[in-house]
């Protein structure tokens, strides 16, 4: 008999061409792919088309009245509360709706495990869920859920948060500053009983392989020119005010080209900083991107460039972004900032390069030093990517996750 495991997550692809929550799908897919005694059930809020996936049984939920609303999982709920209050209330509603709606999913598919994607509010629902049907209860923990919990909760918060760490039968992080999270709100002892895996999420290998190229991306961009890429949200934490500050420095100096592949609400800033900065020859905005087109960009592209910045204020971090696996995998030159917390994947000058973060000043010199490297250098990096990337693909994310969820 199979295994049935429900997922929580506020974020899931509504189409093959969204880029929020993919790598969630991408699990499913890689999983699936390999093993076939599990199946997945997904609770999300966001308006899906179930045919995106045929053996996947999709559940969506409203949360709000008013739908102009309901964008929790599209924008991180610091960006969402930092621009209007209102957000406390809608998370708040939020939650209670997804709680409500789980409890159907449980009675109707009777799944084996919940398994939460982020710890606020998918692993309070989830935790509440599997304590009355008793089930097990694992979660997967992306950036800065724990600190969020904390920073708009205090003490009361933390106790939330250490009851159900305490709970689950299993965490997953994806970076090692994320397991330091977990650290700060439980003992050695009570990790020490717990089931903690840190690894990070993965990629789709398999649909990317078999993904064609995009002809609309092949008529923006010249197969022969050196383009420097960014591939995702477009968003304050992802550090792209620094990103167009620094290469339009170094693009005194040089003939690349910036990509910037993705959407997001501040779309609007930053192409008019780059009017601004009258850059408009230099840097190329490609909106939404879905697999095809993403495959034609990182094969087009020689290098990826992952600036996440922290935020004033506020207790953000990134988990380990996916983009920066895909990177490796495809041989790129990666490039990241130290806010990315991708020292499990990235060594410094080995597969990549990692600079300090919030400083369009470092993003010039890294963008100096990689264009200066020669061709034996550029081999050496490419070859180390590409093994570096075989733990990571399709097969041996699979495999990781698979155990994760089946041990229980």
């Amino acid at each position: 008999m199979k295994m049935k495991v429900l997922i929580v997550t506020s974020s899931f692809p509504n189409t093959r061409n969204t880029i929020s929550g993919n790598f969630i799908l991408d699990q499913i897919n890689n999983i699936t792919a390999f093993y076939d005694d599990i199946e997945f059930i997904v609770c999300t809020p966001n308006k899906t088309i179930n045919s995106i996936e045929k053996k996947l049984k999709v559940y969506n939920f409203r949360y709000f009245f008013n739908k102009k609303y309901e964008k929790i999982g599209v924008e991180s709920i610091t960006d969402l509360i930092k621009k209007n209050k209102i957000y406390y209330l809608i998370i708040l509603s939020y939650t209670f709706c997804q709680f409500f709606k789980l409890l159907r999913i449980m009675l109707k598919d009777k799944p084996d495990l919940v398994y939460s994607h982020w710890f606020t509010p998918q692993a309070l629902t989830g935790f509440f869920v599997s304590k009355i049907f008793k089930i097990p209860f694992k979660i997967t923990i992306h950036s800065s859920d724990l600190k969020i919990l904390s920073y708009y909760f205090g003490r009361t918060g933390k106790r939330i948060a250490k009851v159900i760490l305490k709970s689950s039968s299993g965490i997953s992080v994806t970076s090692r500053s994320i397991k330091e999270s977990i650290e700060s709100v439980l003992t050695k002892t009570e990790i020490d009983n717990l089931n903690i895996l840190q690894y990070p999420m993965g990629i789709d290998s398999l649909s990317i392989n078999m993904a064609n190229k995009d002809l609309d991306i092949l008529k923006k961009l010249e197969p022969n020119s050196n383009y420097i890429m960014y591939l995702g949200r477009l968003v304050e934490k992802k550090g792209l005010e620094n990103l167009i500050l620094g290469f339009s420095q170094f693009s005194k100096i040089s003939d690349y080209k910036l990509v910037i592949a993705g959407f997001g609400n501040l779309e609007n800033k930053i192409k008019n900083l780059v009017d601004k900065l009258e850059m408009n020859d230099k840097i190329i905005f490609t909106g939404k991107v879905g697999i095809s087109e993403k495959k034609t960009l990182f094969e087009l592209s020689k290098i990826l460039i992952v600036p996440s910045d922290s935020v004033a204020g506020i207790p953000v971090s990134e988990g380990m972004p996916v983009t920066i696996l895909e990177g490796i995998y495809f041989g790129k030159i990666v490039i990241a900032s130290s806010h990315t917390n991708c020292d499990d994947v990235i060594k410094d000058g080995v597969n990549g390069f990692v600079y300090k973060s919030n400083s369009s000043k470092n993003i010039e010199k890294i963008l100096e030093k990689v264009t200066k490297l020669n061709s034996e250098q550029i081999d050496k990096l490419t070859f180390n990517a590409l093994e570096s990337s075989k733990m990571y693909d399709s097969k041996g994310s699979s495999e990781i996750y698979y155990n994760f969820l089946k041990k229980c």
